[in-house]
């Protein structure tokens, strides 16, 4: 038997001084600090994390900034950021006005600061950031990313959520475990979105609102998130995800003079096939995961792309001959070779 994916909601008490982020960010480095020691490492990471940031990042930092803790912070920020140009005196203000804020009291410190955290920090704690919204938007999604993690990563992914005003914790059990085949990631991922996630977000799927509604003295109450409602979030996220790859592929056509002319928009015609192909590849991950019923409501979607599939070979082609390399080799021997025991 494989071994048993299991999470755990970690609160803090820090809505009563508005750090509840700083500390969840703080909990997420370090899960078992104590609240004081976990406000002080989250501050460090934010403040660390400007330092890595680039001139356009932090110029959305400054406004982010400016516009959300302006007429809070006594702090004099100007109304425009420095130039791209003046990439250190655009640290020394966003720094300086983050140190002003971390001392200011009754201030709520919101996600404008996730932006401060590198993407090296969170891809070495495996670091996710989830609100009720994403969830109520597209719960498929995390689901993607939750076993794209565990299957092919062999990590489990961490969360920080939100509920719309407070920041908490949903962090795995064990740091990393090796798993091995017989895991069974959906039960792991339906366990945690029926108990922590739901817990810590407020978040009540549309069928489990439907089975309440329907409910009678005599019914069982049902949980808060069971695998009907998963393969319906992958349903979901499947079309959506189909829609995305299709008008990505449309954006820019090979038959764009520009893409001859102009070395930048054809570096970008390349990197924009090098995703589509990843996207459908890992619209194929999650079919897999379908049940018959579920696999007959997105053959329209299959079949998109598969045609899209095809666009792209033939495009792949057209890109050799006009040496833009796409891959080094076999795109599709390294992609498609899965996929097309769907498809035929």
């Amino acid at each position: 038997m494989g071994q048993q994916i299991n999470y755990k909601l970690q609160m803090n008490g820090g809505a009563d001084n508005d750090d509840c982020l700083i500390i969840a960010i703080g909990k997420a480095l370090q899960p078992d600090a104590d609240d004081n020691t976990a406000k002080d490492r989250g501050w460090s990471a934010i403040e660390q994390g400007v330092n890595s940031m680039t001139a356009e990042t932090l110029q959305a930092l400054h406004i982010a900034l400016k516009a959300t803790y302006g007429n809070q912070v006594d702090y004099n920020l100007p109304e425009e950021p420095p130039e791209n140009e003046n990439e250190n005196e655009l640290k020394r203000q966003c720094q300086s006005f983050i140190t002003q804020l971390k001392l200011t009291e009754n201030v709520k410190k919101g996600i404008e600061l996730l932006a401060c955290l590198s993407d090296e920090l969170k891809n070495q704690h495996n670091l996710h950031v989830i609100d009720k919204d994403r969830l109520e938007k597209n719960a498929g999604s995390l689901y993607a990313e939750f076993k794209e993690s565990v299957s092919q990563n062999r990590v489990l992914p961490q969360y920080i959520v939100s509920n719309g005003g407070h920041f908490s914790n949903v962090i795995p059990e064990k740091e990393a475990i090796n798993f091995d085949r017989e895991i069974d990631i959906k039960d792991g991922f339906i366990k945690m979105m029926s108990t922590q996630m739901s817990e810590a977000t407020s978040f009540e799927h549309p069928k489990y609102l439907e089975k309440l509604s329907s409910m009678n003295e005599y019914s069982d109450i049902p949980n808060a998130y069971d695998s009907d409602m998963l393969n319906n979030d992958v349903v979901n996220h499947i079309r959506s995800q189909t829609k995305n790859i299709i008008d990505g592929i449309n954006i820019n056509r090979r038959d764009n003079e520009k893409l001859h002319n102009q070395l930048d928009n054809r570096k970008l015609f390349e990197q924009n096939r090098s995703d589509s192909f990843k996207s459908i590849q890992q619209v194929y991950f999650l079919v897999n995961d379908l049940p018959s019923q579920s696999l007959n409501s997105v053959s329209t979607s299959i079949n998109e792309l598969k045609a899209a599939q095809i666009q792209l070979d033939e495009e792949l082609a057209w890109c050799y001959a006009t040496n833009i390399m796409l891959h080094p080799r076999g795109v599709c021997d390294i992609y498609f070779a899965p996929v097309l025991r769907h498809l035929y």
